[in-house]
């Protein structure tokens, strides 16, 4: 993060320790329960999901010539492949005879991709290379190359666009946090961990989890709550990403210091809130993504986790501290807010009113939530 932007967000949350307050909205914003759990609002959520750029690993996962990953995280089973000038490119994960998935595995390398169902055979960049002329003497190999998708790299992670209507232009997406994002030097760190996690919840209620720290006090009583404040948090919106601070009791030390004597992201938790489906979160030492897509139904969704650590922390010294890492987040996301989520949601469709209520002291759920219902009304 850029020195300037810390100091303003220094200086905010000192204003916000004097007033004993936090960044608040107008005022709270009553909203419809449903799109937690109606699965035609899920299904709209998917179409719109198709138009922006979504993450669906790390760059680290296909260093060489040949190395691809492949995952239905978007509702459809794509892969991704390293080309042999370095580039990325991204297909359907189907052949073009029957349908057959090409990569059955999550992660590997090939020198080319044969269909487990007929032997038919695709080069790295798509084009069918192999069909038994016996059978298909009219055929033409270019009618089956593999469905191409939009794909780019960005910091370090990869990005798909199911939606070919628009080029895929992540830096556009990203808007004014992009020099923010790329002031980490992301590509820089190394994957520590990536993981598929699968929650009895609605996706966005992983992202929720991370937009407020007003549940600290209670949810996370014995966890992380002796460690964070649950306010004194700023709040800023970029178009449809945000940006919010969690700010840590360590925060308590250096409030009286000149802030060119400090090192202000030591003190805090920075969470980028990158539409649709990702929060990427500044841990004071190293970096975790997490993106959530839908599941199966409203009420089950997917997660791709990443932690990430700048490589001048990545050493063997330094295991044990990103193991207890991991032992945080099962702690505190999984056994506490996902455990949360998921009575949550048996309960919203009983909810007096039929309405959830985000509070003025919510204002990264405001703005999460009120973008997300506005671009689904006006989607074509």
């Amino acid at each position: 993060m850029q020195k300037e932007i810390q100091k303003q967000i220094f200086q905010e949350i000192k204003g916000y320790y004097k007033d004993n307050t936090t960044r608040v909205a107008e005022t709270e914003l009553p909203f419809p329960a449903n799109v937690y759990f109606e699965p035609e609002h899920m299904e709209r959520e998917k179409r719109l999901m198709e138009k922006y750029p979504v993450i669906v690993g790390h760059s680290s996962q296909i260093k060489e010539s040949g190395d691809f990953l492949s995952h239905t995280l978007l509702g459809i089973p794509i892969m991704v492949v390293r080309q042999k000038d370095g580039s990325v490119k991204a297909f359907l994960n189907i052949c073009s005879h029957r349908g057959a998935r090409l990569c059955t595995e999550n992660t590997g390398n090939s020198r080319r991709f044969v269909c487990p169902y007929h032997a038919w055979t695709y080069s790295l960049d798509g084009r069918l290379r192999g069909v038994p002329k016996l059978g298909f003497p009219n055929y033409d190999p270019a009618d089956g190359n593999l469905t191409e998708l939009q794909v780019e790299e960005r910091h370090g992670l990869i990005w798909v666009q199911v939606d070919p209507a628009n080029p895929i232009d992540v830096a556009l997406h990203l808007g004014e946090i992009d020099d923010e994002i790329a002031s980490y030097d992301i590509s820089n760190c190394e994957v520590h961990s990536i993981k598929i996690l699968e929650a009895d919840i609605n996706w966005k209620s992983v992202l929720d989890g991370f937009l407020e720290p007003y549940h600290f006090a209670t949810l996370h009583a014995d966890s992380i709550a002796p460690y964070f404040h649950g306010t004194y948090s700023p709040f800023e919106g970029f178009g449809i990403n945000s940006r919010m601070i969690g700010v840590r009791k360590s925060f308590d030390k250096i409030l009286e210091s000149d802030f060119n004597e400090v090192d202000l992201l030591k003190h805090v938790a920075v969470n980028y809130q990158i539409f649709p489906n990702t929060i990427l979160v500044w841990q004071g030492d190293h970096f975790e993504c997490w993106t959530a897509y839908p599941g199966e139904t409203p009420g089950k969704c997917k997660v791709l986790f990443q932690m990430l650590i700048p490589k001048a922390q990545y050493n063997e010294s330094t295991m044990a501290r990103w193991e207890r890492n991991w032992t945080v987040i099962e702690e505190t996301v999984f056994d506490e807010d996902w455990e949360m989520s998921h009575q949550v949601q048996g309960n919203l469709s009983h909810i007096p009113n039929e309405t959830v209520v985000f509070g003025a002291n919510e204002p990264a759920l405001q703005h999460f939530h009120a973008h997300m219902k506005e671009l689904i009304e006006n989607m074509n």
